[in-house]
């Protein structure tokens, strides 16, 4: 019998080779599972299910997509399904399971058939050709999962063949049900050097199309089974986060401690309910910031390996992976207010060689008519805009490439939102910025707050090389002065080094050592965007010779903290993901060195700005 290495090894050849062979042969093919029935029988007060483990043919991209053996559960007499028969029943059920492995060589350590809340996890172990019977009671309401393993690893650690051995627990109130969809987060895969990253066992652009409503309150349930944190963004609306949970526990947040925000991550084995309301029309994009996760390369399952990038397909906007598109509909089918700016501003981007050390750099200068001209930076300028004021943006594009610029953060038309081929509304879909060419994007913000703006096509070349910046929108509650924001961008500068420790260059402001003067005894606004491809979890501490700072956090991704929230912390922020902005008030108190460090959550050093305060 082979050991479940040499099987996952044995695996992967086959399918990267397309051979046959009779053991995989008759595999039945994994469906998707959208969530929205429930598994099992009810009777009187007990739920009854059977689960079998065995192993099936997963094709995440479609059908016709490549696709790899997988371990996945099924309900007696139903199709293996990714992620796994969704389990749902009122409070106060008493759930009757039998989990049988059908995998051959595996032993099954299973997890989250058991009592909630709980702090202790109760794993039920299942021998190949053996089943086990659960019984428990649905005893707090909530949204849960469950998840298992055949090659003895955590749930941090599952990558392989058994990373979507996965699926939702949903407990109702008691006569009364828990409103939203349930989305599932997965990701991994059986073939040697590709990934796959999924909601509900689909990639992008397989993935389910939401049709929403515009003002009205859509309800969502994330549950990340995967072995990674996933920072989530919203293009166009903000959303709050509402509830957040784990495999055993549940909590809801009082009203006074609800931010909005635009990107929140969910870690591994957490569960995240967010509710939003499409501000406007047209088609809307909600993916994971990290670039690897949603990038359509020869690296994704999916892809294959005849994929070819935009560069060789202008126009695309080259999403994939854990991403899906959302239609939002008017009902009352309006037509949305034609802007008319009052003020022009020209985007300039130039490809510049020997610009960091010996390599390219894509510089970027805003101008106005009347100003004084300013020459290309990378990474590109602060720039400024003020609340309610209709503005025009023309973006010139000389980087010898397709591109096309997201306002990440903003509240803003489809069409101006930045993903060529997708964004816009019916047939005015938002075309790819062609070398040599131009796109006007209009925009009247309406919030002040610290927002980003980057590329949206090829990360992985043009938001290494510096397209991106900080996006300030000013206003005269929150004013924005130079001398007292300080604004710090999380960056890249001409390489994304990476590893096999998985290892990514950073810059503070483009550089290495950036380096800042302030005044003592003034306050100050410190603003943080992390806009790196990959970085998410970032720990960002204040520091000084006495020892860690203090500040009030008052805001996030563009819109104002609630009060509950606007409280001194010690000034040591975590996670800050990809994605994600940060305001912060500061005063420094004495004169000196101040450090704003950098670090991965495990401690990994990533790099310092230094602030000399003077009195």
């Amino acid at each position: 019998m082979l050991s479940t290495k040499l099987r996952t090894q044995l695996i992967g050849f086959l399918v990267l080779t397309s051979l046959s062979f009779s053991a995989y042969s008759q595999l039945s093919v994994i469906e998707a599972n959208d969530n929205l029935v429930s598994a099992g029988t009810i009777e009187g007060n007990t739920l009854s299910l059977n689960l079998i483990a065995e192993e099936g043919m997963w094709y995440p991209g479609g059908i016709d997509k490549p696709g790899a053996v997988m371990q996945a559960f099924r309900e007696e007499g139903n199709p293996p399904l990714i992620p796994g028969p969704m389990l749902r029943a009122e409070e106060g059920t008493t759930v009757v399971a039998t989990i049988r492995n059908s995998i051959p060589g595996t032993e099954l350590q299973f997890h989250g058939f058991q009592n909630r809340p709980a702090d202790i996890v109760s794993p039920i172990v299942v021998p190949y050709g053996e089943t086990r019977t659960a019984r428990f009671v649905l005893d707090a309401s909530g949204i849960y999962h469950y998840w298992a393993s055949t090659e003895g690893r955590a749930l941090s650690t599952r990558r392989g063949i058994d990373s979507y051995m996965s699926g939702a627990i949903v407990v109702d109130p008691e006569n009364d049900e828990i409103e939203g969809r349930i989305f599932v987060i997965g990701e991994g895969s059986s073939v040697p050097g590709k990934r796959e990253h999924s909601f509900n066992g689909r990639s992008f652009p397989n993935t389910e199309r939401l049709q929403v409503y515009t003002e009205e309150t859509n309800t969502w349930h994330f549950i990340n089974t995967s072995f990674a944190g996933h920072p989530l963004h919203l293009h166009g609306s903000h959303y709050r986060v509402t509830h957040r949970g784990s495999m055993l526990s549940y909590q809801g947040f009082d009203s006074n401690l609800i931010r909005e925000e635009v990107t929140a991550e969910v870690g591994v084995g957490e569960v995240m309910s967010i509710q939003w309301e499409a501000e406007r029309p047209g088609n809307w994009l909600f993916h994971c910031h990290i670039s690897a996760h949603v990038a359509a390369d020869t690296g994704r399952l999916s892809s294959g390996d005849d994929f070819e990038v935009s560069g060789d397909k202008p126009g695309l906007h080259e999403m994939a992976g854990m991403t899906f598109a959302i239609t939002a509909v008017d009902r009352s089918r309006n037509e949305e207010a034609t802007i008319i700016p009052q003020r022009a501003i020209t985007m300039s981007m130039e490809r510049q060689n020997n610009y960091f050390g010996d390599k390219v750099g894509y510089a970027i200068a805003f101008n106005e008519s009347g100003s004084s001209e300013n020459s290309p930076v990378a990474p590109g300028p602060v720039l400024v805009l003020e609340k309610g004021q209709p503005t025009s943006i023309t973006l010139v594009n000389n980087l010898g490439e397709p591109t096309a610029i997201h306002w990440h953060g903003m509240e803003l038309q489809s069409y101006y939102d930045g993903v060529a081929g997708f964004s816009g509304n019916g047939s005015s879909v938002t075309p790819a910025i062609e070398s040599g060419g131009s796109f006007e994007a209009r925009m009247t913000p309406p919030r002040a707050g610290t927002y980003i703006y980057h590329t949206h096509m090829d990360d992985r070349t043009q938001l290494v090389k510096g397209v991106y910046g900080a996006l300030i929108v000013n206003s005269p509650e929150y004013p924005y002065d130079p001398q007292t924001d300080k604004i710090f961008v999380l960056g890249l500068a001409g390489d994304a080094v990476r590893t096999a420790a998985r290892v990514e260059g950073m810059v503070i402001n483009g550089e290495e050592n950036y380096t800042t003067d302030l005044q003592g005894l003034r306050q100050y606004r410190i603003r943080l965007a992390n806009i790196t491809a990959n970085n998410s979890e970032f720990v960002v501490r204040l520091t000084s010779a006495e020892g860690v700072e203090s500040w009030v956090p008052i805001g996030k991704d563009g819109a104002e903290l609630p009060s509950g929230l606007q409280i001194s912390e010690e000034a040591r922020h975590m996670p800050i993901s990809v994605g994600e902005t940060y305001d912060f008030s500061w005063i420094p108190e004495s004169a000196g060195s101040y450090w704003l460090e950098v670090r991965r959550s495990n401690g990994e050093w990533m790099g310092q700005a230094r602030l000399n305060v003077i009195l």
